[in-house]
C-alpha cells in the first residue's frame, strides 16, 4: 500500500500481504493520529462557533496535521491500488454507452447522502465533516490555521482525513448511477483509496449499515460559524 518509493524491503507496514488479515470493509486501518484528531477538531469547531477563536486555534494544533497528510500521500490515496496489485486482479471492463450522465451528485443530493449516513464513512466508519463546514471553519478562525490548497502538500492533514465525499459504491465508469441506491459517504482518504475499482477487485464487502449516535458532521455549528466568518470579513 506504501507508495513504491516509499516502501520498505519487507512490504508496507499497513497492509499485510497475507490477504486473509484485510479488513473486509476498510481499505487499511486508521492511525491513531486520526482516530484521535477528530476529537480535538470536534471540539475545536465548537469553540470557533462560541467565538473563542484563540482556543480553537489550539485545539487544532493538536491535530498532528503533518503526519496524516504524510499517512494520506503515502498510503491511504494509493491503498486499492496495493490492494489489487497484492490480489492480482485485473482492471474491469468498463461499460460503454451505459453511464449515468450525472458523474458527482449535486450538493443537495450530496447533503442528503451524509445526513443519511450519519455522517460516517461507509467503509472505515469514521465521523467525517462537509467541505463546506470545513470551509465555514477556516473561514471562523483563519485560513492560516486550516489550509484547503489545490495539492495535498498544500492542505492541512485534517481537511485531507476528514472531508466528507458522496462515493459510488458501483464505480461510475462500471455503469454505477449517480443516485442514493449507489452512493454513499466516505471521508476523503476512504474515496481516493478507491479509485475508480470495484468491490470486488478490492476484497471489499458491502459498505457498512448505518450507525447513528448523535454525530451530525457538526451542521448544527453552520450558522454560528457564518456569523463568525461574516465578522472577520468585515474586519479584513
Amino acid at each position: 500500500m506504501c507508495r513504491k518509493k516509499d516502501r520498505p524491503a519487507g512490504g508496507c507496514v499497513l497492509l499485510d500481504a497475507d490477504t486473509s488479515k484485510w479488513n473486509k470493509s476498510a481499505l487499511l486501518p486508521q492511525q491513531s493520529a486520526v482516530t484521535s484528531g477528530v476529537e480535538h477538531l470536534a471540539r475545536a469547531v465548537r469553540l470557533a462557533a462560541e467565538g473563542r477563536t484563540a482556543d480553537a486555534q489550539a485545539e487544532l494544533l493538536l491535530i498532528d496535521g503533518d503526519g496524516i497528510r504524510d499517512w494520506f500521500i503515502k498510503h491511504a490515496q494509493v491503498a486499492g491500488l496495493r490492494r489489487v496489485e497484492i490480489l492480482g486482479r485485473k482492471r474491469e471492463e468498463r461499460v460503454v454507452g451505459s453511464r449515468a450522465k450525472l458523474k458527482y451528485p449535486r450538493p443537495e443530493l450530496e447533503a442528503k447522502i451524509f445526513a443519511r449516513d450519519g455522517y460516517k464513512c461507509g467503509y472505515c466508519g469514521g465521523r467525517v465533516i462537509s467541505g463546506r463546514l470545513l470551509q465555514l471553519f477556516a473561514a471562523a478562525i483563519g485560513p492560516a490555521y486550516l489550509p484547503m490548497g489545490r495539492t495535498n502538500l498544500s492542505t492541512h492533514g485534517a481537511a485531507l482525513a476528514y472531508r466528507a465525499v458522496a462515493d459510488h459504491v458501483v464505480p461510475h465508469w462500471c455503469g454505477g448511477a449517480t443516485d442514493e441506491a449507489n452512493l454513499v459517504t466516505a471521508c476523503y482518504p476512504c474515496n481516493f483509496g478507491k479509485a475508480e475499482f470495484s468491490r470486488a477487485q478490492l476484497g471489499l464487502e458491502e459498505p457498512r449499515p448505518v450507525v447513528t449516535d448523535g454525530w451530525d458532521g457538526l451542521e448544527s455549528l453552520a450558522p454560528a460559524l457564518q456569523r463568525r466568518a461574516a465578522v472577520n470579513t468585515r474586519a479584513s
